[in-house]
């Protein structure tokens, strides 16, 4: 019979055999792993080197791009400030000198300079295009960010659409004696609210280097668009 010992020791060898086998095992998953892992870098560092060789060799036309797409983005914002703004007081302008004008026409009529047709087709004249004018400073204003200025306008904007929807922006000549003084307050008003845009529209232009004021040697004044200079 074997004795108990070397059955022991057989065990015991059985054992550390198994044991080498799987250390190897692992060494061996270890270093296939560690392999991986380099030709992985070595491969990431080659596409590296290329990119940067890439760039390197076309480097100036990229910056002269992103260099002349800023410079337009500028120039852009530049023109398209001054431009809305200018554009602004010409249509404010434009309905302050209609609104006048209907207002001398209802002080002719009281006055009894002129008749009712004629003053009634006077003002009828200029409804529509007034309305219409307001509407796009309104518009003008808010793309501006006048926020202040664009209630104002919006103000009378909705009181247009108001008198249009219920068909009385039009002045009858029937009650045009019976309405007159409110007629008068209407536009008096009107005429107050786009003085106040008017100058704040041409301050903020002028704080702002889009309208520029030159005096001259002789005294003459002498005002400039920023738009010109660019």
């Amino acid at each position: 019979m074997v004795p108990q010992k070397s059955l022991f020791l057989a065990a015991k060898a059985r054992r550390i055999f198994a044991g080498t086998t799987m250390m190897r095992e692992r060494v061996n998953v270890y270093h296939k792993i560690s392999i991986f892992i380099q030709r992985a870098r070595k491969e990431r560092s080659l596409e590296v080197n290329k990119q940067e060789k890439l760039e390197a060799s076309f480097p100036v036309p990229s910056r002269r791009r992103s260099f002349r797409s800023r410079d337009f983005e500028r120039g852009a914002e530049m023109v398209s400030a001054p431009i809305l703004s200018l554009t602004c007081l010409l249509i404010n302008v434009l309905l302050f000198a209609s609104t006048f004008y209907q207002v001398l026409t209802l002080s002719d009529l009281e006055e009894h300079y002129i008749n009712m047709y004629e003053a009634a087709s006077l003002i009828n004249r200029w409804i529509i295009p007034d309305f219409v004018l307001q509407g796009v400073l309104s518009l003008l204003l808010l793309v501006s960010g006048y926020w202040f200025l664009f209630l104002i306008s919006v103000t009378i904007t909705c009181y247009h659409v108001m008198l249009y929807i219920k068909k009385q922006h039009l002045v009858d000549i029937t009650e045009i004696f019976r309405v007159i003084g409110s007629e008068k307050k209407y536009r008096l008003v009107k005429l107050g609210l786009l003085s106040i845009i008017f100058l704040f529209v041409a301050f903020r232009c002028l704080t702002s280097g889009h309208l520029t004021v030159y005096s001259s040697k002789h005294g003459e004044l002498d005002i400039r668009s920023s738009i010109l200079e660019f």
